[in-house]
């Protein structure tokens, strides 16, 4: 009923108060549209939320800046590189890359392939050939003097040793002999032998004496012949040395001057320090020259750092003891991670590009930056992988670390720092 009464005092006023035209001047603006209060609260609650995460992310969240400058991996006092004392080919090597050697071990052997050379090793060889023969020669006939000498005096020792035997014998006959003619005396004074009997047998007797006299001046005479020929094998021996000591020291002498000829067209190549074969760029077969190195060594005890180039427009807040995250161009980062390090040094002078002695080339100035390792292996595929000189890096230094906000507002801040300068 209230209701009727309602709408029937509504179309009275709309008829008697307006005009029809104001009545439906409302309408061409549309509908009106009323918002239900619970749909308005859980919008502003959500904008609540996110001004709020914002805030949070603006305050408790960092901006970091870094700056990327690329270099290599290098011995803190280099590389020992090893050359070649002369031109010539790669015979053999006797190292791998990554093996350890002691100082003075042989690394390669070089050979030299001039004609010269090896015109002068056949003539000396020429020489040591006619050289041994000559030395046989003398030696045989040492040997065949020797022996001369030798079988002489063998017959002179069974002369003497006969000459001795017949003296023994010739002196039992001459005693004999004086026995029977003191006999024959007695017979001769009693008259029972005549005196001419007795002459013949004196004479017998004497015969007999000049015999042993005889046999006494032969063996004498031998003995004598024995003692020079005895001195002639000694002078025949020490004249034999003597030709053999010439001869062997002639041979020495040829000897020496091939070792120095075969030094000079083949030469060993060792290690000057202990350490480890950084880089083998020797190839067996290969040609080298003197101004070429055969390989690197990395001395022992020796641990990698890496030499990096810095822009000097990044260098600002660059510093020793700062962190720094290399990637190394062997070992995609991607797959293998990042090798931390410690910047150790920065350098005091800014390097042009044409000052730069790294295999890297830059088209501005730089600063030399030295980073200590951690690490001086890479793990991959559950194998550690020893870094080696001269590989290409690429390092990512935080130069600056700040919280978001701070970023935000920075120019704010700028502009009010400049208002009050």
């Amino acid at each position: 009923m209230a209701f009727e009464y309602l709408n029937a005092f509504s179309a009275l006023m709309k008829s008697s108060l307006f005009r029809q035209e104001v009545l439906e001047k409302p309408a061409e603006a549309g509908q009106s549209l009323v918002l239900d209060n619970a749909g308005l609260r859980i919008i502003m609650v959500g904008v609540i939320l996110l001004l709020a995460a914002l805030v949070g992310l603006s305050l408790f969240t960092h901006y970091t800046r870094r700056a990327s400058a690329p270099g290599l991996l290098t011995p803190p006092q280099g590389t020992v590189k090893v050359f070649a004392l002369r031109s010539g080919t790669v015979a053999e090597l006797k190292v791998a890359e990554g093996e350890n050697v002691a100082a003075g071990q042989i690394l390669a052997v070089m050979r030299s392939e001039r004609s010269l050379e090896q015109g002068l090793l056949g003539e000396l060889a020429r020489q040591q050939q006619t050289l041994q023969g000559s030395m046989g020669r003398a030696n045989s006939r040492a040997q065949a003097e020797l022996q001369r000498l030798s079988d002489r005096d063998a017959a002179l020792r069974r002369e003497i040793d006969q000459l001795h035997s017949l003296q023994a014998i010739q002196t039992q006959r001459l005693h004999i002999a004086e026995q029977k003619r003191e006999s024959m005396q007695q017979m001769l004074g009693s008259g029972f032998i005549s005196a001419n009997g007795f002459r013949d047998h004196e004479e017998a007797v004497l015969t007999q004496a000049q015999q042993a006299k005889e046999l006494e001046r032969q063996r004498v005479s031998r003995e004598a012949d024995r003692e020079q020929l005895k001195q002639e094998l000694t002078r025949a021996r020490l004249a034999a040395l003597d030709e053999h000591a010439q001869l062997t020291s002639t041979q020495s002498d040829l000897k020496q001057k091939s070792l120095e000829m075969a030094d000079r067209q083949e030469s060993l190549i060792r290690a000057p320090v202990a350490g480890r074969v950084a880089t083998l760029q020797a190839v067996v077969g290969q040609m080298a020259n003197t101004s070429q190195p055969l390989l690197a060594l990395v001395p022992e005890g020796t641990e990698l750092e890496a030499e990096l180039l810095v822009p000097s427009r990044a260098i600002g807040f660059i510093q020793a003891g700062q962190a720094v995250r290399l990637q190394v161009a062997a070992f995609p980062y991607q797959r293998y991670g990042l090798q931390p390090g410690v910047v150790r040094a920065v350098s005091e002078t800014v390097l042009a590009p044409s000052e730069v002695n790294l295999p890297i080339s830059t088209q501005e100035p730089v600063y030399r930056v030295k980073v200590a390792l951690q690490r001086q292996h890479v793990t991959a595929f559950g194998q550690q992988h020893t870094l080696r000189p001269g590989m290409a890096v690429a390092a990512d230094i935080v130069i600056d670390r700040r919280p978001v906000w701070q970023w935000l507002f920075e120019p704010l801040i700028a502009v009010r720092g400049r208002m009050f300068d």
